[in-house]
């Protein structure tokens, strides 16, 4: 399979850089960009706030897997998946069909820096949300990198330089080379 017929699926926390970084990615491989949530919001007609406070996070999860599938038929996009997208494994297993899957890992600490004034992540609008966000990561972290070929600590890195290191990790492990 050539890396244009692939996916490159992005994976990580809320506020790790999958969209920043997928966008940036996608143009410099001359891929298409795709977003589930974005996607999944668009399909149903409401933010991923809204599901959650109405339908619950099961229902959230049930409606992310069918778009996943949908997406994943595709060839020759960057997917930036939401951060939860491991906790079914049916998940993992349609996306690394077609894809490179990379973990884009994030510290603790950055996470609760880059999403401390950010209303729309309804799985941390609670009382604690620097705890909520360790003990999701804590539950997370064994299935992301269970599920990830490659893994980018972006905490460290502008997006300029997470994009420079998944293109020659990516071209390394294809066998392709860039012109």
């Amino acid at each position: 399979m050539k890396l244009e017929d692939k996916n490159i699926v992005l994976i990580g926390m809320m506020g790790s850089g999958k969209t920043t970084v997928g966008k940036m990615l996608a143009k410099e491989m001359s891929l298409n960009f795709v977003d589930t949530d974005k996607e999944l919001e668009e399909k149903i007609g409401r933010s991923i706030s809204e599901i959650f406070a109405t339908d619950g996070e099961d229902e959230f999860r049930r409606l992310e897997e069918e778009i996943v599938k949908q997406v994943a038929e595709r060839g020759g996009q960057v997917i930036a998946t939401g951060g939860g997208v491991v906790l079914k494994p049916e998940n993992i297993k349609v996306l690394r069909k077609k894809g490179i899957i990379i973990f884009l890992y994030t510290a603790p600490q950055v996470l609760i820096k880059r999403l401390k004034d950010d209303d729309s992540r309804p799985l941390i609008k609670c009382s604690d949300p620097e705890r909520r966000l360790k003990e999701l990561l804590r539950i997370r972290l064994p299935l992301y990198r269970k599920a990830a070929q490659i893994e980018v600590d972006t905490g460290r890195l502008t997006p300029d330089q997470v994009v420079r290191v998944l293109v020659e990790k990516i071209q390394e492990g294809s066998g392709c080379r860039k012109s």
